[in-house]
């Protein structure tokens, strides 16, 4: 089993990173709340690490903290809840909403999720109620992702020069912090159409929390916070 890698980041390809560890490059799939921490090309990440390994391919999963990994672990014993559907609810849900979530019996919540119906919202609720119970979180939960080392150069403008990340349905990397508003806007939508979300919605999403101060990654959080709390 491979628990955690710390390494130098290669390439984003979201929902995918690559890290180079000793010499071996490795393709980890992470929810989106981890691929928007993932942003500096040649810096040095750390990630917690699930193996899942079938007949055609061993795919590794990376999070943010070990508590969000053991979550994921919780998720996978869930019945008709596989690894994507797994990361699709961590994309969505910090661990403790998720916990909140199920101890609260928030059925309404869970199916506004993509992938997500009434019949797999039940079950959730009914499997993780009792794991869940007595579910404690650090005061300072354990954080394996933080930028361990500088990364690539300052341009001579002073900005970090980073490959920025590359959302689905799009052939080139984009820069989150720099883009037009219209660019700004179409990346955050692509990015929730990614996630599961209709085009419609998604574009929905985006403009009830639109603001020109927000960067992409802002904007991606905002909307998926403001549906999950049913604004």
């Amino acid at each position: 089993m491979i628990g955690y890698v710390q390494g130098r980041l290669l390439l984003i390809d979201s929902p995918h990173v690559l890290l180079n560890a000793g010499g071996v490059g490795y393709e980890i799939e992470v929810p989106l709340t981890a691929a928007l921490e993932l942003t500096t090309i040649n810096a040095e990440y750390a990630l917690y690490t699930h193996l899942v390994v079938r007949e055609d391919a061993q795919l590794l999963y990376g999070f943010l903290t070990r508590q969000d990994r053991d979550l994921f672990r919780v998720l996978l014993k869930v019945s008709g809840i596989g690894p994507k559907l797994a990361v699709n609810i961590l994309s969505h849900l910090t661990a403790r909403d998720l916990v909140a979530l199920v101890r609260a019996e928030d059925l309404a919540t869970f199916t506004r999720l993509p992938g997500i119906g009434k019949k797999t919202a039940e079950r959730l609720l009914i499997e993780l109620r009792d794991r869940l119970a007595n579910w404690s979180f650090q005061q300072r939960p354990d954080q394996a992702s933080q930028r361990l080392t500088g990364g690539a150069e300052a341009s001579e403008s002073g900005d970090v020069g980073i490959e920025t990340m590359a959302v689905a349905g799009t052939d080139e990397g984009l820069d989150a912090q720099s883009s037009s508003p219209a660019k700004i806007r179409f990346e955050a939508e692509t990015a929730l159409i990614a996630l599961g979300y209709k085009p419609p919605e998604a574009t929905r999403m985006i403009t009830a929390v639109y603001t020109d101060a927000l960067t992409r990654d802002e904007l991606i959080r905002q909307a998926l916070r403001s549906m999950v709390k049913g604004k």
